[in-house]
Parts: C-alpha cells; structure tokens; sequence
C-alpha cells in the first residue's frame, strides 16, 4: 500500500509547481454551510480492537464483508495471490479470490479499492484500468469470478459506475495553477470501452495543493453526487449535471495561509499539516462514512496520539447523522468497511512503517 500511495501522490505531484494563492471553490447558489454553524450529533466513543490477519498474506487492504469475510486486497502480498483474495474472517482459511496480479488484458497489479454497497471498486493506476467487483459473486463463483476491466485513458482519483456509464473524476483538475476553463472536472465514460463521451468543465476554482485526491459517492436517492477533498475540510454536492449546488467546510480554515515548500515547490499549511480535513471513506445503501481528522496541526507536529479523529455518518438527504470517535496510535491511509445489517464498523489502518492493520471499532463505556 505505501508503494502504491506513493504512485499515486507522485502523479499529483507532477502538476504542482506553483505558488499561486489558495483558492476555494464556491456554489453558484448561496447554500454554503460552516460546521461551526451545525447541530451536531453527541459524540460516540469507540475505541480499537485488532484482528488477526493471515500470516500468508500481510500488509494488503483489509475489508470485512458481512462480519463474516476477511477480504484481502494483495498489492503488497504473496505476488502469487489474486488481485482480492477472501478468507473466512474467524478461521482465517482462504475461501475465495478473484483477478488475477499482472498487466495482462483481464489483470490487475493492484489499487486503492473502497467499498460501495457490496461491490469493491478499485483504480489501478498501473494498467490504467477500473472494476467494480461484486463480493457475493466472488464468494459464489469462487475463482471463476472474472469481473469486466474497463481500460481509461484518463488518470483519475476516483469513479462510480451508473447504468452503463462510468463517472470518473480527473487528476488534473487538482494542479498548482488552479484551474483553467477547458479542464473538466468529471469525464462520463463508457464501461464497455472506458471511451469519453461527456466532460463536465467546471464552473469554479479548485485548490491548488499537491497530493490531495478526491473521493465522491453517487447519492441514489437525489440523483446527486457527494464528493470529499482528501486533505481539505470541504464537502462538495452536485447535482445530476454536476453543478455545485451545497458545499460544507470550516469557517476558520480559509483563515490558513499556503506556502510553497521543497523542490516540488508545493503548497502546504505554514505549519506543516491541515488541522481538519476528510480522509477515506465507504458507502452502505442507507449510509455514506467519511473520516474527519480534525485534529490540531501542532499535537501532529509534536508526535501526540490522534485522540480526535472522527467517522462522520451523512445519510442521503445530505444530513450528518451520527459522529463516532475513535483514538488511532497513527494518523495514515485509512480504509472503512461497515455492516448495516448489524452496525459493525471496521478499519483498516497504514502506518508509516508500511504495516497495515486491521480494528474492529467497539463501544467504550468508560
């Protein structure tokens, strides 16, 4: 995984080279929210408790579907497992798996996958290709399972599939010289040839920062698409032609002042790390998660424990439902994986060595 993410944030890089002023983007309407000016939901207290994982297969991305299937993505793994390999969550016996590792036509090297309503969607930057595999039919097809790869031209942070149409967003929307108006923001393609045919241009200004990505979720229930700047407190709403109808972020973040740092000439915080921003997140049919890290930008400087990390739960009429805090021992990549069903939220955790993690998240009642 931090060979991958390292990939990734790379190609972001690439485009960054400018010390332009920071910018936000805007609403065309005045329908702009502060959290500061929310009702909040009463924070829940959870904390950790690890799983074991299998020793045959350590460091992937760990899912958990079902409370019952241990889901293993293998870019770090054994290179003679699958792209996903599923294993019985208690036995740890290996059970299922599905793509298999290479850059072959109907291969994969791997990706950042993340869950959406029972189907794992993943981007592999490598081949330049993305899936979406259902779980269940993995588990019933077992190794038969070979899920359809649609090749893009585009490099892109994040998709979702609707009907027989991919959304993709575009990497390059997010470069160091803002945005100018012939770069599109989301790129409509065909899941049988990955060929464009629609590019949304976008209609406002984006932030020019370097290594940040952005994650959005399709909202079945307005036909709007929710979207998350990864390292920027922002929530971006559009509708279905993808016009910014709703935005969420802190007042007291446009406060923050950028400056170019390193030879990549990129914009950070002048004190090193955003205070608050939205991480990774999964979707359930009622639910969509995201994790805030609102954490202040000098206990991470000095190395204290993450004790304010939070899982925000939105339902899809936009609302934010429920706030679950948790205290991580690191702040790194994080993956979610949520049973509706019986309200079991799991979490899959990077640190800075390379190892990945896998907590269960229980109730804490002290």
């Amino acid at each position: 995984m931090k060979k991958l993410t390292f990939i990734i944030v790379a190609m972001c890089l690439y485009s960054c080279q400018n010390n332009s002023k920071h910018l936000y983007p805007s609403p065309d309407v005045d329908n702009i929210t502060y959290f500061e000016d929310m009702q909040m939901p009463e924070v829940e207290n959870y904390k950790l408790q690890e799983l074991p994982t299998p020793e045959d297969n350590p460091n992937g991305a760990y899912f958990v579907y079902a409370d019952t299937v241990l889901i293993v993505n293998n870019f770090m793994g054994n290179p003679e497992h699958n792209v996903f390999t599923c294993y019985n969550l208690n036995t740890l016996d290996s059970i299922a798996g599905s793509i298999t590792r290479g850059d072959g036509p109907s291969e994969m090297i791997g990706g950042m996958p993340k869950l959406r309503n029972g189907n794992l969607d993943v981007y592999d930057v490598t081949c330049n290709t993305i899936a979406s595999l259902s779980v269940d039919s993995i588990l019933e097809k077992k190794d038969e399972y070979k899920p359809f790869l649609t090749p893009i031209d585009e490099r892109i942070h994040d998709f979702v599939f609707k009907g027989d149409t991919v959304i993709v967003n575009n990497a390059l929307y997010v470069n160091g010289f803002g945005v100018s108006p012939e770069v599109p923001n989301f790129i409509s393609l065909s899941i049988k040839t990955g060929q464009s045919f629609h590019k949304t241009v976008a209609n406002q200004e984006c932030f020019p920062f370097d290594a940040t990505s952005r994650r959005f979720f399709y909202n079945t229930k307005l036909d709007q698409y929710f979207e998350i700047w990864n390292r920027f407190p922002v929530i971006n709403i559009y509708d279905i032609n993808f016009k910014l109808i709703k935005q969420y972020k802190y007042r007291n973040y446009e406060d923050i002042i950028f400056e170019p740092v390193g030879e990549w000439n990129r914009l950070v915080p002048k004190d090193g790390i955003c205070a608050n921003y939205f991480w990774y997140g999964c979707q359930t049919e009622k639910y969509i998660y995201v994790i805030n890290n609102n954490i202040p930008s000098y206990l991470m400087s000095e190395g204290e424990d993450f004790a304010n990390q939070e899982i925000w739960c939105f339902d899809y009429d936009n609302n934010l439902k429920r706030r679950i805090k948790f205290n991580n021992p690191e702040v790194n990549d994080f993956l979610l994986s949520v049973n509706e069903q019986t309200g079991n939220i799991y979490l899959c955790n990077l640190n800075s060595d390379g190892e990945t993690f896998l907590y269960k998240l229980i109730k804490d009642y002290e």
